[in-house]
């Protein structure tokens, strides 16, 4: 499982400690029914199935001080094996994730709580929207089940 995610870095930045990951083992472990069975653990992102699928928001914090400003919902920039995907997927009023990624074809997950935060290869457009609510990168599994 390892050899299938070490082409895109994935074991090399959960070691150098940026972000947070689920890892094939705890992925397989949970057996995911929806994408938001993986991402409803990781602080700073409300997942939850709605009746279109996977809704995801992440937390921002607004105002001149990032420590004493409010905390505002918002969209995070979402990756599958590196490609970006719309803003409003996982939104609740568009296209679901689960109709782009099988969560039993999810091999692993990467969440950046802000885009400072995230590779570069993962950055949100500039000035974009998302750009303070976190990035997902979920790597998938391509091959038989």
């Amino acid at each position: 499982l390892r050899r299938r995610l070490d082409p895109n870095g994935f074991f090399d930045r959960m070691d150098a400690g940026w972000g947070r990951f689920l890892t094939p083992v705890e992925i397989d472990r949970r057996k995911p029914a929806y994408v938001a069975d993986l991402l409803s653990t990781m602080p700073g992102l409300i997942a939850y199935a709605g009746t279109k699928g996977t809704v995801i928001k992440g937390t921002a914090r607004m105002g001149r001080s990032r420590a004493n400003g409010r905390t505002t919902e918002c969209s995070p920039t979402i990756f599958v094996d590196r490609a970006r995907l719309p803003v409003d997927i996982a939104g609740g009023s568009g296209e679901s994730l689960e109709q782009v990624v099988s969560p039993r074809r999810i091999r692993g997950i990467e969440y950046y709580r802000d885009a400072i935060s995230a590779p570069g290869e993962f950055q949100p457009p500039a000035r974009g929207r998302g750009t303070e609510c976190g990035v997902i990168v979920i790597w998938t599994y391509v091959g038989p089940e």
